[in-house]
């Protein structure tokens, strides 16, 4: 027997038994979600994105409305900071440029949730059914902004960007979060209660129906439809039956302290 014959006959005996173990040992599937690396899929610019839908547009502010079939999702970059409105209850999948698209965020009714620009940020709804629904407002004021002097803390930082719901979702509240140059505030009115007059320039959105009075002019808007005012120059009154929920968007003026 010559020297390659034994080491063909070696390699045989070490490579013939780890053949047929590995026959035994089960096949595990590799499956790639799409959406777990949906950032290869290309970013969009918000106004390119089908499933935004222009609402409003001027010097101060562009709202829109983002909706997400069941099973579809949206990678947009802001270039300025912005926030969500919600106006009902959901689940929605959200992620950062490079970050995998798995974490699951409950919504609640009303909630208000300010994000910085200059970033990609994708919304997944990855539900059997139903929509997955919000109202986006970007600020294109770069002053509208959650970092600023923290008091308490005697430094320069940034501040809370959600809003806690409300402690009685059926009472009277005004809750508020300073943005700088604006505040956002989750208002709602028990029937015949009111906000007094404002000469801030001030975006209004519905997150119940509203059947709203505003001195002699009556305002009725639905879930997730807005209102552009320059200003209120009377009181705002809730003239219907019902809890009258929405987010109101005040910008201050160049001479108020922010």
């Amino acid at each position: 027997m010559n020297k390659q014959t034994v080491l063909v006959r070696g390699a045989r005996e070490v490579l013939l038994p780890l053949l047929i173990l590995a026959g035994f040992m089960p096949w595990r599937r590799v499956v790639k979600h799409p959406w777990v690396t949906a950032q290869d899929h290309g970013i969009a610019h918000i106004d390119q994105d089908p499933h935004f839908r222009l609402l409003l547009e001027n010097s101060h502010v562009r709202v829109f409305a983002l909706t997400l079939p069941a099973n579809s999702q949206s990678l947009v970059r802001y270039e300025n900071n912005f926030l969500t409105i919600a106006p009902e209850n959901n689940e929605v999948i959200m992620w950062r440029e490079g970050e995998s698209a798995i974490q699951h965020y409950r919504v609640p009714k009303g909630e208000i949730h300010f994000f910085l620009g200059q970033a990609a940020l994708g919304f997944r709804n990855d539900a059997k059914s139903g929509e997955y629904r919000n109202v986006t407002v970007e600020f294109l004021d770069q002053h509208v902004t959650t970092y600023g002097y923290r008091y308490y803390s005697g430094k320069w930082d940034y501040g809370p960007s959600i809003l806690s719901p409300p402690v009685d979702a059926d009472g009277h509240f005004v809750n508020s979060l300073d943005l700088g140059r604006a505040v956002a505030s989750d208002v709602q009115l028990l029937p015949k209660e009111f906000l007094p007059a404002s000469t801030r320039q001030q975006l209004l959105v519905a997150v119940t129906g509203l059947n709203l009075q505003l001195g002699k002019r009556k305002i009725r808007l639905e879930s997730g439809e807005l209102l552009w005012l320059e200003g209120r120059d009377s009181e705002l009154v809730n003239a219907g039956n019902d809890p009258a929920r929405f987010t109101l968007v005040e910008l201050k003026a160049a001479d108020e302290k922010y």
